[in-house]
């Protein structure tokens, strides 16, 4: 494999590291406000809260997904 083709696969995989990390902590962030609630927020909120939650881990999962995919080629 050449230099160049290790560069570019090297700055998407932290790129995607990165992506990965942040969405994991907005995932944490969104469950903690739920659960740190002190019953000021209505169901809507909280299913909002949730639905946020979700969107984010699968969105950290696809950037995983994409470095372990790459890693393999």
């Amino acid at each position: 494999m050449g230099l160049e083709r290790e560069i570019d696969k090297a700055t998407k995989n932290m790129r995607d590291a990165i992506n990965e990390t942040k969405h994991r902590a907005e995932a944490d962030a969104e469950k903690y406000e739920r659960e740190s609630d002190d019953g000021t927020m209505t169901q809507g909120e909280r299913l909002r809260s949730a639905a946020n939650e979700t969107k984010h881990n699968i969105q950290a999962d696809i950037d995983k997904s994409k470095r372990e995919l790459r890693d393999k080629t």
